[in-house]
This record gives C-alpha cells, structure tokens and sequence, in this order.
C-alpha cells in the first residue's frame, strides 16, 4: 500500500508501479498521512523524505492507526532528535537504527514499535540510542557534523550580550563537550 497528498507524487507513484509491473501487487491511496489506512489494515508504515514535525503530525493526527501498526520505519529529513524525543515519549521504544550515506548526504532510519523506553540523555537521544550502541560506522561523522553546526550557532549567539546569550553558549559548549567525548569513544578500539 502506499499514500500520496498532492497529485504530482500520486501520478510519479502510479507511473512507478505500473513500470514494475505491480499495479495488482500495490494498494496506492490518495490521502494525507495515515488517514486513508483503516487501523489493522497494514504490519509496518514507512514515512520518509520529511521532517521529524511533519512526522509527528502525521503520527499524531491518526491514533487508532498509529495504535494498529506493530512497525514504524522512519527517515526524517531533518531534525532526527526531535522525532526520538517524541516517539520515546508517546509510546513507542527504538527497536534499532541505522544511518546511511548517500553521496554527501547522511540519513537517520528510525526503526520504532509499540511499547516503553526511557532515554534520559539528551546526547542520546541527539545521535540515536542504537547508533552508539552498534558503533554505527557513520557515527563519529554524523557527531562531527552535529559538531561543527553547534560551533557556528555559538558563533553567533556569541555575539549576544545578554544573561541568556552567556547562559545559551555554556549549553551549546557543554554540547558540544559531550559529543566531542561521545565521538572518542565510538571511535575507541576496545
């Protein structure tokens, strides 16, 4: 089954499906989100190509689907750490993930399920729980990144005069602290 919104991706999908030869093989839908599915209707939901609001909108706005599905598969394109915060908080643990290079480009999948998972730190729930965990191979470039995009916001809050300026980059070097040491030891050779 897949689902479409707007009409130029429900025709590319259409034209996809007929291509391979799958048009009796796929279910294609037009509708936003998880609202066209009737709960139970599928085992596992991939949503990829946007972001982690967007997401949980979509997550948010469909609750007896979202309740029926047993597997989540999640590729935000942005803002990855949010989109944990949200699923660990909403009933849902963080069965594995991976990362995945694609030229340049380093892209987070989130593999989410029913059920409870209490992350208390914060870095964790930055790079992904599983990420550590497995030793991504990807990981230490996804921190460095995560780095470098922390050192240029503090660039500019530096700037600031103000209580909150001063108090905002001794969070941001804190951050930047903790993953700079998370770094060191995925990269430890044990």
């Amino acid at each position: 089954m897949a689902v479409e919104l707007k009409e130029g991706p429900y025709q590319a999908a259409r034209t996809a499906i007929e291509s391979f030869n799958m048009a009796g093989s796929v279910d294609l839908r037009r509708g936003d989100g998880l609202k066209p599915l009737v709960p139970g209707e599928v085992d596992a939901v991939v949503i990829a190509g946007m972001g982690a609001e967007q997401m949980i909108r979509i997550l948010e706005e469909s609750p007896q689907v979202r309740a029926s599905v047993p597997w989540f598969v999640l590729q935000p394109m942005e803002d990855a750490p949010k989109l944990r915060g949200y699923l660990v908080t909403h009933g849902f643990r963080l069965a594995d993930e991976e990362l995945v290079r694609d030229g340049d480009e380093i892209y987070e999948i989130i593999c989410a399920a029913p059920g409870q998972e209490h992350i208390e730190d914060e870095l964790l729930l930055e790079v992904g729980p599983r990420n550590v965990e497995r030793r991504d191979p990807l990981l230490p470039e996804l921190i460095e990144r995560r780095i470098q995009r922390y050192r240029r916001i503090l660039i500019q809050v530096e700037q600031g005069r103000t209580q909150r300026a001063v108090e905002a980059m001794r969070e941001i070097q804190e951050r930047i602290r903790r993953l700079d040491a998370l770094a060191r030891a995925v990269t430890r050779h044990d």
